[in-house]
């Protein structure tokens, strides 16, 4: 089966509606050349983006060549100079990345601006295998190697299944004219050097090599498949909502095989890399002693108290401290907690903004967050369930001061809604031994 049958094969499979209009990405090289070429003979609308980096002499031609083949049938055309080794300089990346990254950035505004429904690239077998043994050199784990997506919500692939001889072979039959990038012989890139480098020596010990590894990596897409599937079940199992966030539980977590691994995954959608993970684990894993930190994202806080790892956006975790047992003041926000510890409960005389409590007790650490929606507490006195947001309410606590009020926290239980009520569970008793004096200033 020739190319133009396998790539309109190809595209029918993706059922596009015949209004969609797709954004092509155009560099006039002879991959997204091809592509130009056999996306003219399908019927959906499309117009051209080509992007001028600024970093060969060839750009001008390259940009004319794209510019007369859309003229000659009609199509689009958005075209735009980059100045791209200042964004490479100002952002500390690559000449490579900063030109990925000014590219689609581009080419997101366009798809918003004249609402294509999807970015067309020229992606083929020879770049997803490059992209693979990138992937294994850099320990990307099991995402890297199932390769380029060929079709998401932004972003359309469908010269995927086709090698770069191929393209060239349908070039030549065709009589296309494309530009050699010769940025491509050399061997400073990374990509480059897998492709002129490691790719003909993995030759040598298998000359089909390339076929190998493109059913190499639909056997890790299928695997990922299953992987995704079981992740999804352990994730309702291992992460359980309270109070406004996520709590993972150490116990349950180191209970399962490759826990390190599994925490990766679980911590990945809120951000964290593979050395934080690390981090958390160490400490997550450490039985010996009762470590207490908080490790941060930039999205998220992940703050490990006893046997819990709590997980909370930033947004909500403006206001989120810490008390080890021996702390005496504790600043957070714009208030200063006090701690005191003593013998007898009669030698205290409690003030306004002040309690005492059964130190026996306390969990330690103690947690002072901001209230969320969804806590309860025990009001002292009436030893009766009851949510913090009703109690601000009866308490006619104004919108603005609500935004304010700050708990205590030993465990999962509420100590204090601070300056308004401590729980009950925490009272001093006639079998109270010792006591903790919290004052708010």
């Amino acid at each position: 089966m020739d190319l133009a049958t396998q790539f309109q094969q190809q595209f029918a499979f993706y059922r596009l509606p015949k209004t969609s209009r797709l954004l092509l990405a155009v560099s006039g090289g002879v991959d997204s050349m091809v592509l130009l070429h056999l996306m003219q003979q399908t019927i959906q609308p499309f117009a051209v983006a080509h992007c001028n980096f600024g970093l060969r002499e060839q750009v001008q031609q390259e940009a004319e060549l794209v510019k007369q083949a859309c003229e000659q049938a009609n199509i689009p055309f958005h075209y735009k100079e980059m100045n791209t080794e200042k964004y490479a300089e100002q952002h500390g990346v690559s000449i490579q990345m900063a030109a990925r990254a000014l590219r689609y950035a581009w080419f997101a505004e366009l798809r918003n601006e004249h609402n294509y429904k999807q970015i067309v690239t020229a992606h083929h077998a020879n770049d997803n295998n490059e992209t693979v043994l990138l992937n294994i050199v850099k320990g990307t784990g099991i995402r890297g190697m199932v390769g380029i997506a060929e079709n998401t919500e932004q972003v359309l692939r469908p010269l995927l299944f086709a090698t770069k001889q191929q393209i060239i072979d349908y070039a030549e039959q065709n009589n296309i004219r494309y530009l050699n990038d010769e940025s491509n012989a050399s061997n400073k890139y990374q990509r480059n050097f897998i492709r002129n480098v490691i790719l003909p020596q993995l030759k040598e010990i298998n000359p089909a090599v390339e076929q190998t590894l493109q059913q190499t990596i639909q056997h890790h897409q299928f695997a990922f498949h299953l992987f995704q599937q079981q992740l999804k079940k352990l994730k309702s199992q291992l992460i359980h909502h309270e109070n406004g966030g996520d709590v993972i539980f150490v116990n349950q977590l180191l209970a399962q095989p490759f826990a390190l691994q599994l925490l990766h995954e679980l911590l990945l959608p809120y951000g964290a890399n593979q050395h934080l993970v690390e981090q958390v684990f160490d400490v997550l894993s450490n039985s010996t002693i009762n470590n207490s930190e908080i490790y941060e994202t930039e999205s998220h806080q992940l703050i490990k108290v006893n046997n819990r790892l709590l997980i909370r956006k930033k947004s909500d975790s403006s206001i989120y401290a810490l008390i080890h047992e021996g702390e005496k003041l504790v600043s957070v926000g714009q208030c200063q907690l006090q701690i005191q510890h003593e013998q007898r409960a009669e030698q205290l005389q409690t003030k306004k903004n002040e309690i005492v409590v059964a130190a026996d007790a306390l969990e330690f650490p103690l947690v002072l967050r901001q209230w969320q929606a969804g806590d309860y507490f025990y009001p002292f006195g009436l030893n009766k369930k009851k949510k913090v947001s009703k109690f601000l309410i009866n308490e006619k606590v104004n919108k603005v001061d609500k935004e304010k009020v700050l708990v205590l926290c030993s465990g999962q239980k509420i100590v204090w809604v601070v300056g308004l009520r401590a729980d009950h569970r925490f009272r001093v008793t006639d079998k109270t031994k010792s006591v903790v004096l919290f004052r708010l200033k």
